[in-house]
Formats: C-alpha cells, structure tokens, sequence
C-alpha cells in the first residue's frame, strides 16, 4: 500500500468488504500489486475520483468477494493468464439476472453454494456470470436441482435467473474460449426463448440452429410431425417426450392414471401417424416443439 495514500484517506479506508457492515459505503480499488481497499464514499469528490483511477483500478461491486481461487478462475476465463487446472474436467453454469441484487456478498455465496465441494463464481458484470463446477459435482446435470435453485434466488433476491449448464470439458481444453463461446450462445438463447428459464448447451444450438432457417420451412416441418393434433395430445407428447419417454414420470406430471396416459400416446399415433417408439420421429417430434417455441 502507498504510504502517502494511506496517510490522506486512513480514516476511512478499509481492507476487506467482508469485515465491513456495509460495504456498499465504500468505492473499492486494486492497486498494481493487486491489494484490494477502500475508501468510504463521503471522503472522496469526483475530481479525487478522476485522480485515483489514474493509477489505480476500480474493483466492480461483484468482484469484491472472490476468494483467491475464483480469481484464478476469472482470469482464465478472460484470457489474463492461462495457469494449470489441477482437475480432471469442469463444467460452467451460465448465469443471467434480470437486476442486479443489492445483498451482492450474500448474493455470491449463494451462488457458490450450488456446487459446496468445487462452486466457484466469475463475474462478467453486476447481472451475469459463471458457476464453475469440477470433477464429480460437474459430471451430471440435475435439472430439478437448478429449477429448485433458480426459485430460491427468485424468492430470495427478488430477481429472476436464466441458467445455461454448458458442456463437460477436459482440464487441457482452453478455458476463456469456451466461457467466451458459451456466454454469447447463451446470449442469443435468451434472446430467441426469453420465457425460457433453464437452457441444456445442445437445446440452446439447436435453437441458434433453427433460427436460421426460413419460416416457412419451419411451419411445414411442424405440420408434418404434428399435423394438427389437438391440443391436449401435443401436451401429452410434450410432457412425455420431456419426461424421457417415462410413461410414469409423465403420467404424474400430467395428474392422469398412466392408463390415461397411454391411451392420448395411441390417439396422437393414430391422429398423425407418427410411431413414438422410432427414434427419427421422437426427433423430428422433440424438434417440432422447439420450433413452435421460436
């Protein structure tokens, strides 16, 4: 630390946001050896603002409460440097809010809780940002797990969140380029489903995919597969089809007896003539609905 800054804001400079009571009172700073310290918002005008930022950097709000390992994190991701990994693979969470939260400290650690073993969090500004998970918390992707995540931060924060689980990477794949890659996928994921809350890496370049082609070919390609099935059967299909073509699962999701259930499967074979034991029309089927979604 600078001796002579030191002296001229010591009684209001502080050294870490978590010792704090609040720590939004402060604007934060990061001097060339990387020393993180504030310097309480009353005690500075916006010349000696100007002035600091000369030779100092401003930390944002929502970096303030990374560990150390994070900020590994944060500088692999935007390319500052390309250390190591001491872990086999690794999975991003990509995440979107739709304000920024005023408890940013609180919000953080709870971000970090999703995955206790491995969670850490970067930033890309005050609304989005990646969970990265490793090794075995990032081998499988339990959705009801992010769906019951994504409700808690709504009831919590008071903010809705967008989530896309990326793919799993090895260790010697390149960090910032698939955080980069993923960030701008998710991106246009939201822009084309923005009602959609929870996006899978394949479902969100699937739509990138089908956006590209013509509407009217999309139109035909939903009138072939579903070819004006009424509307309770291509909600059962749907549900099914979510439910991986677990009739029991579906029949719960739906509140009938699976009889029930099986029963609309064989009507919506027979209305459109499709076999829903063929894989190529189970895809052709899953991809009519995402296109209806569009």
């Amino acid at each position: 630390m600078d001796h002579s800054l030191y002296e001229l804001y010591s009684d209001s400079m502080v050294f870490d946001p978590n010792a704090v009571e609040d720590w939004q009172r402060y604007e934060w700073f990061e001097n060339e050896r990387k020393e993180l310290f504030g310097i309480e918002k009353t005690t500075l005008n916006a010349r000696e603002k100007k002035l600091l930022l000369t030779f100092l950097q401003a930390v944002a709000p929502s970096n303030l409460f990374q560990t150390d390992y994070e900020k590994s994190w944060y500088n692999r991701c935007f390319a500052v440097e390309n250390a190591p990994l001491s872990v086999a693979h690794y999975r991003f969470f990509h995440f979107s809010l739709t304000h920024a939260a005023e408890e940013q400290r609180e919000l953080h650690q709870t971000l970090r809780s999703l995955f206790p073993n491995s969670g850490a969090v970067v930033w890309k500004n005050r609304t989005t940002g990646s969970i990265i998970a490793e090794d075995k918390e990032a081998e499988e992707i339990d959705k009801d797990g992010l769906e019951l995540f994504s409700h808690a931060l709504r009831t919590d924060f008071l903010t809705d969140v967008y989530l896309l689980a990326g793919p799993l990477h090895n260790a010697n794949q390149s960090a910032a380029e698939a955080f980069q890659e993923e960030h701008h996928l998710f991106e246009k994921a939201r822009q084309l489903q923005p009602k959609t809350s929870l996006f899978t890496y394949q479902d969100a370049h699937l739509h990138a995919l089908l956006s590209q082609v013509p509407s009217r070919e999309r139109e035909a390609f939903v009138e072939a597969f579903l070819n004006d099935a009424d509307r309770e059967l291509q909600l059962t299909v749907k549900t099914y089809l979510n439910c991986h073509m677990n009739r029991t699962l579906a029949a719960k999701e739906l509140h009938v007896h699976r009889n029930t259930l099986q029963y609309r499967l064989d009507k919506f074979s027979e209305q459109t003539g499709l076999n829903l034991h063929s894989f190529s029309h189970l895809a052709g089927l899953h991809t009519a609905f995402l296109i209806k979604k569009l």
